[in-house]
């Protein structure tokens, strides 16, 4: 009798073979194959008779034997078509899966890049207008502490004067409260 062993041993050989040539011609043939396989099971596992006037003399026995013998056979050699499709399928789906990882990886340094430049073509302008707005504020607050220095009264001038150190402070916090804002979402961006 047939080792079934031995027939797993050679059909996981060509399987293995079929798979490294090529994966899609190898689903093919292993499918077929399984599909072989099942048709040899549901027509019955009979024996082939020989065609003239006499028959093999082969007991009830021993044929039931080997109908069992190649039931396993067949049930070895499927079980292994199956697990090469489990193999082959997931071999698919891991290439598939670092396709999708390198395209998204792609993707956010496009992403990055669009954002340079957004960076350099619209926030680097607005930053130099936040700064030249500052240093006119600057300016025309100067202006107004010249003008409170030239009052008469001291009492006046003082108030005068600490008025506009305090618009100063409040306008230095908003601007850098504002710069810093931009920074941030600058840099939450690139």
């Amino acid at each position: 009798m047939v080792d079934p062993k031995d027939n797993m041993d050679r059909a996981n050989y060509r399987l293995s073979q079929d798979l490294d040539e090529n994966s899609s011609s190898a689903v093919s043939k292993v499918t077929e194959r399984a599909d072989q396989m099942m048709s040899i099971i549901h027509q019955g596992m009979t024996l082939p008779e020989r065609n003239g006037y006499s028959k093999p003399m082969i007991p009830d026995a021993l044929k039931s034997a080997m109908t069992r013998g190649q039931t396993e056979i067949i049930q070895i050699e499927l079980d292994s078509f199956k697990k090469s499709l489990v193999h082959v399928r997931n071999s698919e789906l891991q290439a598939l899966q670092v396709s999708c990882e390198q395209h998204i990886q792609r993707l956010k340094a496009s992403n990055k890049l669009d954002a340079a430049r957004m960076v350099k073509d619209k926030v680097a302008p607005f930053l130099k207008e936040i700064d030249r707005t500052f240093e006119d504020l600057i300016g025309f607050l100067d202006s107004k502490y010249t003008e409170a220095a030239k009052i008469q009264n001291p009492k006046a001038r003082e108030i005068r004067m600490r008025s506009i150190e305090k618009q100063m402070e409040e306008y230095d916090e908003s601007f850098n409260y504002l710069r810093n804002s931009v920074r941030s979402v600058i840099s939450e961006i690139t």
